[in-house]
C-alpha cells in the first residue's frame, strides 16, 4: 500500500483504509468525533456480526495500537450458505446448531442458547 499520509490508500485487495488520524476514536468510522457514536458503531457491528452477516476479513497495521479490522459481508465467503439457509426451516436450523454443539461437546440448554444465539 503507498500514499501519503492523511489520504486514503488503497490495498492490493481491492479495500479503501481509512488512515488512523481520521478514524476517530474506535477505527469504525472515518470522521466519528464524539465517543458516543464510535461506541454506536462498534455496537452495530458486533450485532451483525452475531448475526452472521459481516465478518472481519483483514487488518489494517501490525502492532497494537495501530490496526483496525476490515469488514465484509459474509455472504460473499459463503454464498451456498447463504443459498443453503434461505431454505431451511429454523426449526431445524436450531436443530442443525444443536447438532453441531454436542459434536462439539457442549450440552446445549436454554441459558446457553440465550447467551450465544440470542434464542428466547
Amino acid at each position: 500500500m503507498v500514499g501519503s499520509p492523511g489520504k486514503q490508500k488503497q490495498s492490493t485487495n481491492g479495500y479503501s483504509i481509512i488512515p488512523r488520524s481520521r478514524r476517530g476514536n474506535c477505527g469504525v468510522v472515518a470522521g466519528s468525533a464524539t465517543l458516543g457514536r464510535s461506541l454506536r458503531a462498534a455496537r452495530a457491528l458486533v450485532e451483525l456480526q452475531r448475526r452472521f452477516l459481516i465478518c472481519k476479513v483483514d487488518l489494517t497495521g501490525r502492532t497494537r495500537g495501530t490496526y483496525s479490522y476490515i469488514w465484509d459481508l459474509a455472504e460473499r465467503f459463503w454464498p451456498q450458505a447463504f443459498v443453503d439457509a434461505r431454505h431451511t426451516t429454523p426449526l431445524a436450523a436450531r436443530s442443525n446448531m444443536r447438532g453441531q454443539l454436542h459434536q462439539f461437546g457442549l450440552l446445549s440448554g436454554p441459558q446457553l442458547e440465550q447467551r450465544l444465539f440470542l434464542w428466547t
